[in-house]
């Protein structure tokens, strides 16, 4: 074959591959669905939650954004929590831990801090229990998620850094 033909041919081909690859990529990124197994997190997923991250002690308000999608064909839910104003960031995963029985989550926050957790319900709400930790301390920390009639998302922080268990953030979250 002549090396002209060889170009010609692959010019016909190139469009039908690039085709390909593109339904390809829209298939990957269609919204998968969660695992059994996950399936008391469904409220979260699919939306973009926006609210605002009040200042410790209330002098200021930041934009905040937080989402929740299904990833590895559904068997984790990736979470982003992002406050740009105060350079505040975090990545993390809910799944299935077996062993336990019960849905975990690991989340990474932009300063180096970690959170590992176990999913439940606790008097009705969505509630995230576990360690938070530092570089120079740790502590038990709770997060639950209030879901309103009106379509918004109510975010409470709780810990007991300073040993009794305190309120920390409130964040009403609208999709």
């Amino acid at each position: 074959m002549h090396l002209g033909a060889i170009g010609g041919a692959m010019n016909r081909i190139r469009p039908s591959i690039v085709l390909l690859v593109l339904l390809a990529l829209g298939a990957s990124s269609v919204a998968q669905d969660l695992d059994r197994n996950l399936e008391p997190l469904r409220p979260l997923v699919g939306r973009e939650w926006q609210g605002s991250l009040a200042s410790p002690g209330g002098g200021a308000a930041w934009p905040t954004t937080c989402r929740f999608t299904p990833v590895l064909q559904g068997k984790a839910l990736k979470y982003e929590f992002s406050t740009p104003q105060i350079a505040d960031h975090a990545e993390g995963y809910f799944y299935w831990d077996a062993a336990e029985k019960t849905i975990a989550v690991f989340i990474l926050h932009s300063s180096g801090v970690f959170k590992k957790a176990t999913v439940g319900l606790v008097d009705g709400l969505l509630t995230v229990s576990g360690r938070i930790v530092f570089p120079e301390r740790s502590f038990d920390f709770r997060n639950s998620y209030e879901f309103r009639s009106d379509g918004t998302m109510v975010d409470r922080w709780y810990q007991n850094a300073f040993g009794s268990w305190r309120q920390g953030h409130e964040i009403v979250f609208a999709r």
